[in-house]
Parts: structure tokens; C-alpha cells; sequence
């Protein structure tokens, strides 16, 4: 049998207990980090803003206070076809 060599165990057991405390410490800091939406958002139908605190505000707005992520703005094809058809048409019809 091995004998039990008591300033080791206590060493090792102090680095288990460091490690522990950091990984918890860390974990912590990460969790408050993160940002969640949960529950029934009220949209309107025509315009798309979010009621909040008893004001309509834009979905882009709404999504960017609450959450990390932040928007990019585009247009989609079937936007862009009809909002810009003509300008598009033109482009086309000049190129043939």
C-alpha cells in the first residue's frame, strides 16, 4: 500500500478548489451575459413595431435593446422586383 502523503492531498485538493472556484467565477460572468427573448411579443400586423412599455417601437430597434444582436438592412428579391422593378428593367434592357 501507498502511504498517504498529507501536504500533497492538501495541495491537490487546494488546486481542485482554485480551478472550481474560477470555473464557477467564469461560468457566472458568461451566463450574464446572455440575453434571452421569451414569452408573446405583440406585433402589429401592418407595420410590424413591437408594443413595449405601452409604446410601439420598431422590431429592429426592440431586437437590438434586448438582445446582442444588431441588424443589417437588404432588400430581398421579391422586394427589390417590386419596389425597383422599373429601375431594374431598365438595367436589364440596357445590357441586351
Amino acid at each position: 500500500a501507498t502511504p498517504i502523503n498529507f501536504m500533497e492531498s492538501i495541495f491537490e485538493t487546494v488546486i481542485v478548489l482554485v480551478l472550481a472556484a474560477l470555473s464557477t467565477f467564469s461560468t457566472h460572468i458568461l451566463l450574464k451575459r446572455i440575453r434571452y427573448l421569451e414569452g408573446i411579443l405583440p406585433v402589429c400586423s401592418f407595420c410590424k413595431k413591437i408594443r413595449a412599455d405601452n409604446r410601439w417601437v420598431p422590431i429592429d430597434s426592440y431586437i437590438r435593446d434586448h438582445s446582442e444582436a444588431d441588424f443589417s438592412h437588404s432588400v430581398c428579391p421579391e422586394c427589390a422586383a417590386e419596389y425597383y422593378g422599373d429601375v431594374l428593367n431598365l438595367k436589364e434592357a440596357k445590357k441586351e
